[in-house]
């Protein structure tokens, strides 16, 4: 009886260990089906929804973005290879049947976490042809070169990488047709021109073997609109209305002074509102040189205010009005020669 009971547990678990393995994937099936697959590659960029601010010392932007991955697997083929319609899988079978057959594992190098999908589709043909098309959203790391700002031009990069396999195993191919950005998207402050791809070699730290990767670049203009009108502009009429006192020929030295010194002290508080906006960099920007332009040459009236005065006092009237003719043509002229050449130095 017991000889009865030990052969019916043995069956029993015999089936079920059967049942287990038949619900896997083999384990050959996970590993590319030859020696180096061609993985073709698209990614065209939907939409921007943000990007950082120059202030962020971390910038980053959120995209939204299509994928589409193209690659054939011999063993998944059925039939004769041809005629058969496409076995078209979506969502959450789409993921199941992934996790059952080799693919490439994508990932986001540069990203800040995990991407956001919205949607999966995987297509397989009857000839071993797999079509995979996912929409995500990611928040991706980048760098900005600010030394124009607020002029600046900017790249923005997605590192797209399959780290778990070599360069001998996965090679990626760019798709042409699937790859872009939407002409028609819209980010406050920036304007989107230009993309470009590169694929290259990358090999993680400590290991041996590279692994390839694709580099898409989508090249961005910041509108300098809002710096332009609204920060650049007021403080070029401040210092210009400093330069009043140049025409205030006789006027007694404090009035001169005093009107000087609000001057600066303008200056100061538009300083104070545009640093929330320059970048946290060791590097003078091209704002950064405006902002001390502007407080040179109002220093440079309270010189001059000076200098009249003490012509003044000493009774060389005559001296005194000489400055201030001369102040009211070279005063101008030096500003607006500083900008121009500011302007050129530094685009």
């Amino acid at each position: 009886m017991r000889l009865w009971r030990v052969l019916l547990v043995l069956l029993f678990c015999s089936g079920f260990a059967q049942t287990v393995s038949a619900t896997l994937p083999d384990a050959a099936e996970l590993q590319p089906p030859q020696h180096t697959v061609q993985v073709g590659i698209g990614v065209y960029v939907l939409s921007v929804n943000r990007v950082a601010d120059a202030s962020d010392p971390f910038p980053s932007y959120d995209a939204e973005v299509f994928l589409d991955l193209r690659w054939r697997d011999p063993r998944l083929a059925w039939g004769d290879g041809k005629g058969a319609e496409p076995r078209v899988l979506t969502e959450h079978n789409a993921e199941t049947l992934l996790n059952e057959i080799w693919h490439p594992a994508i990932e986001l190098e540069n990203a800040e976490r995990a991407r956001t999908r919205e949607h999966l589709k995987l297509i397989v043909r009857s000839d071993g042809a797999v079509e995979y098309e996912e929409r995500f959203n990611a928040v991706l790391k980048t760098r900005f070169d600010l030394i124009r700002f607020p002029f600046d031009r900017q790249t923005l990069e997605m590192d797209i990488e399959s780290s778990s396999w070599t360069r001998d195993e996965l090679v990626f191919k760019v798709l042409p047709s699937h790859t872009g950005f939407n002409p028609d998207m819209v980010a406050p402050e920036w304007r989107f021109l230009d993309h470009s791809t590169e694929l290259r070699g990358e090999r993680e730290i400590r290991a041996e073997d590279e692994f390839h990767e694709l580099i898409f670049r989508l090249s961005v203009e910041r509108d300098p609109g809002f710096y332009l009108w609204k920060l650049i502009l007021p403080l070029f009429v401040i210092v210009a209305l400093s330069w009043s006192v140049f025409w205030m020929t006789g006027e007694q030295s404090s009035g001169r002074m005093m009107r000087a010194f609000l001057a600066l002290l303008a200056v100061v508080a538009s300083h104070r509102v545009i640093s929330g906006y320059l970048p946290r960099i060791t590097e003078i920007t091209f704002l950064d040189a405006v902002v001390y332009a502007a407080y040179f040459f109002t220093a440079l009236t309270i010189i001059e205010n000076v200098l009249v005065h003490r012509a003044a006092a000493r009774g060389a009237a005559d001296v005194a009005e000489k400055i201030d003719r001369r102040s009211q043509l070279w005063v101008p002229s030096g500003f607006i020669v500083l900008c121009v050449v500011l302007w050129f130095g530094y685009h």
